[in-house]
């Protein structure tokens, strides 16, 4: 068999809001992603065959290694017979707002289908990868990207600048889909709802000084009320000279821009204390 693996990184999310609710159910969405150092090690190992077999262990337990893993489900979409055994060495918190599943869902994508010779087009994966995840495609491509529609339509954003980014964790996890129901239920499934646009329309115009203008998270708006220590951990990093503090995705985790890295390391010592998992990282590039 050949083994081949790569980094998955975790993703934080500059902007996120919604344009509105689709038929289907799923949201329209738009957002500002961007790849941070944080990472898991996806190791992938084909052999073809003529019978379907899937494997996925996990250096972390708690981690659901079956048939709903979506690593496994990756893999699922892109054979239809071989051996696939996968690994995953897990640094990336679950259920945290980080794409801790999606990052290694996107990996798989990627090294099955260079283990199977390329056999798809980046167009090709990039579409199923939006069929197991709305963060897979991003997941994908890195970087710094505006990501619109269900995750599937993604274009190239000016890169962050780099900052010392600490991102903290504490509490229970957040369930994506309840989180977008208190949404829906808030805004009245966005009937009338008007997005924010200000982070995205001055894309053009962006420096070193201006470029974190208009960041926002509307899913803060029903996951910080009801989460106090996701709350708590934005009032330390604020305290502790954060340039800039926001929640990732749908939580609970938070990060926090520092400009300073004393600064950042000393709220990480603070983060600790109050019993926080904390990464220190930078933005990463494709």
């Amino acid at each position: 068999m050949t083994t081949i693996k790569e980094n998955a990184y975790a993703k934080i999310n500059l902007f996120l809001d919604i344009k509105s609710k689709m038929d289907n159910g799923y949201h329209n969405i738009i957002s500002v992603m961007q790849s941070v150092g944080l990472y898991d090690t996806v190791s992938v190992e084909y052999e073809p065959s003529k019978y379907k077999s899937i494997t996925v262990t996990c250096s972390n337990p708690n981690i659901p290694v079956g048939k709903d893993n979506i690593a496994y489900k990756a893999a699922g979409r892109l054979i239809e017979s071989g051996t696939v055994n996968i690994h995953i060495e897990k640094n990336i918190p679950a259920a945290a707002g980080l794409a801790g599943g999606s990052t290694d869902a996107a990996a798989v994508l990627k090294l099955l289908n260079q283990l199977l010779n390329n056999k798809y087009t980046t167009d090709e994966l990039l579409a199923i990868g939006a069929k197991i995840g709305a963060d897979v495609p991003f997941c994908m491509v890195g970087g710094t990207c505006l990501t619109q529609g269900i995750g599937d339509r993604i274009t190239k954003f000016p890169s962050m600048p780099d900052r010392h980014i600490l991102i903290a964790r504490a509490g229970e996890g957040v369930s994506t889909p309840t989180a977008y129901a208190a949404l829906d239920k808030m805004y009245n499934d966005f009937k009338e709802y008007v997005p924010q646009t200000r982070f995205t329309d001055t894309a053009a115009g962006k420096n070193d000084k201006t470029y974190f203008e208009g960041m926002f998270n509307i899913f803060e708006s029903v996951i910080l009320p009801t989460h106090s220590s996701a709350a708590s951990l934005k009032s330390i990093m604020l305290a502790g000279g954060a340039d800039h503090a926001m929640m990732s995705g749908s939580g609970p985790s938070v990060f926090g821009i520092f400009s300073c890295e004393d600064k950042a390391r000393d709220t990480l010592a603070q983060l600790k204390k109050f019993g926080a998992e904390t990464y220190l990282c930078r933005p990463v590039s494709p």
